[in-house]
């Protein structure tokens, strides 16, 4: 995000045009915000059931 924020300052400070340019001037902040909450939540929770499932693996090899 804060990458995303320098680059709306430099495209404002050095006037830059362009589609790309015109895409990061029209990034809502907040809608980023939220999409990376939810990707940090989703992967927690594939990550959390691949570390479950090994480790039922395991110990199921263990005894």
């Amino acid at each position: 995000m804060g990458f995303v924020e320098l680059l709306q300052v430099v495209r404002a400070t050095f006037k830059f045009n362009g589609s790309f340019w015109s895409w990061v001037q029209g990034v809502n902040l907040n809608w980023l915000g939220f999409v990376l909450v939810a990707l940090f939540i989703a992967l927690w929770g594939l990550f959390y059931l691949i570390w479950k499932a090994t480790r039922q693996r395991r110990l199921n090899t263990d005894l």
